[in-house]
């Protein structure tokens, strides 16, 4: 299995280059920071056919994380442990 991680900084910016770095590296895993995008606007359908198994979470111009998957995977949401909602 092939991991990548990529502190992205901005996904909707990048993912033109999210699809050259699968092209280059083929990750079956791609794990992005600082996707820096609400939920509902992530790019999903840009990357559907790249990885069929995405989760993403995150707040506008401010963090996120996304996972990106060839392999199936179970999202079970995500938990506030330091209650800050951030």
């Amino acid at each position: 299995m092939r991991l990548v991680t990529w502190n992205i900084n901005s996904v909707r910016l990048r993912a033109p280059l999210v699809r050259r770095l699968v092209e280059e590296i083929a990750p079956d895993v791609l794990c992005l920071q600082e996707t820096k995008v609400m939920d509902d606007q992530f790019p999903h359908d840009e990357l559907a056919d790249l990885f069929p198994h995405r989760h993403a979470r995150g707040m506008k111009a401010y963090n996120g994380v996304a996972i990106l998957s060839r392999i199936p995977f179970t999202a079970t949401g995500g938990d506030d442990w330091c209650e800050r909602s951030d």
